[in-house]
C-alpha cells in the first residue's frame, strides 16, 4: 500500500468484504495480504468487478485469479438474488483472488 496506515489498511479490507461479489475475505500472511472468495456470473462482470475493487483502489498493487471449475459441497453461495441452483444453471464461476496490498 502507498499508505501503511491501519486507517488504510482497515478501509480497504471493509470495501473488499462488503463487495456483493464477494463471499470470503481473508486478511493473510505470505505472498498476497488477502485473499477473496467470489462468484461471478460472466467474464464482463469479472472485468467490472476488477476495475471497480482492484484497478480503482490506488493502494492495490496487484492480483491474482484462480478459476475453481468445479466443487464439491462447501457453503452456500451469493451472488445478489440467485440461488445455487441458478448459479449453475447459468454457469457462474468461484474465483479465488489473491489480492497484494503491500510491495513484496
Amino acid at each position: 500500500m502507498h499508505s501503511e496506515s491501519g486507517a488504510t489498511h482497515d478501509a480497504t479490507k471493509k470495501s473488499l468484504a462488503e463487495a456483493p461479489e464477494v463471499q470470503q475475505c481473508y486478511y493473510v500472511t505470505g505472498e498476497v495480504d488477502f485473499i477473496l472468495i467470489v462468484v461471478i456470473r460472466t467474464v464482463g462482470d469479472y472485468e467490472a468487478m476488477t476495475r471497480r475493487l482492484f484497478f480503482a483502489n490506488k493502494n492495490v498493487k496487484r492480483f491474482r485469479s484462480f478459476v475453481a471449475m468445479d466443487s464439491e459441497g462447501g457453503p452456500e453461495y451469493r451472488a445478489g438474488p440467485a440461488t445455487r441452483s441458478e448459479l449453475s444453471r447459468t454457469g457462474a464461476a468461484q474465483r479465488r483472488s489473491g489480492v497484494s496490498l503491500w510491495p513484496r
